[in-house]
C-alpha cells in the first residue's frame, strides 16, 4: 500500500532542479533494502508517491518538492491519493518555512500558510498521517 501525491505547480528545470534533487533523503530503507518513496518530475508539478514503509524519510522528501513548488509560485495544490484528500499550498514574504492548517471539514483539505506554525515538518508529518 502507498500513499500517492501530486503537486501541481510550475516544476524547477535545469541546475534549481538538480540542486534541489540533491536535498533528498535517501529513498531506500537499508538494510530491508525496501523503497521508502519514489518521484517523477512533470510538465504540470512534481508525482510523489510514499510507500508508507519510513513516514518520517518520505514527509522529509515531500517537503522537499512542496518547498520547490512554492519556490516558483505564491500558491500551489497538492492532491493526495487514494485517500482523495486535497490540500492547497501558499506561501508569504514572512518565512520561508511554510506550514500546514486546516481549511475546511469534509474531504481532508490543507493550506500551507508560510509562517504560522515554528514546526513544519512535526506538523506536516502529523497532517500527512491522518
Amino acid at each position: 500500500m502507498s500513499r500517492e501525491y501530486k503537486i501541481t505547480c510550475t516544476p524547477l528545470k535545469g541546475s534549481e532542479l538538480a540542486q534541489m534533487l540533491r536535498q533528498l533523503p535517501s529513498p531506500i530503507h537499508r538494510p530491508q533494502m525496501v523503497e521508502i518513496y519514489n518521484y517523477r518530475v512533470e510538465d504540470d508539478g512534481y508525482y510523489f508517491i510514499d510507500h508508507l514503509v519510513a513516514r518520517k524519510t518520505a514527509a522529509v522528501g515531500l517537503q522537499v518538492f512542496i518547498d520547490a513548488a512554492l519556490s516558483s509560485a505564491n500558491s500551489v495544490t497538492i492532491r493526495s491519493h487514494p485517500a482523495s484528500c486535497s490540500f492547497a499550498a501558499s506561501a508569504s514574504s514572512d518565512s520561508p518555512a511554510p506550514s500546514l492548517r486546516r481549511r475546511t471539514c469534509g474531504p481532508t483539505r490543507f493550506r500551507v500558510v508560510a509562517g504560522i506554525a515554528p514546526n513544519w515538518e512535526h506538523e506536516a508529518n502529523r497532517r500527512i498521517a491522518e
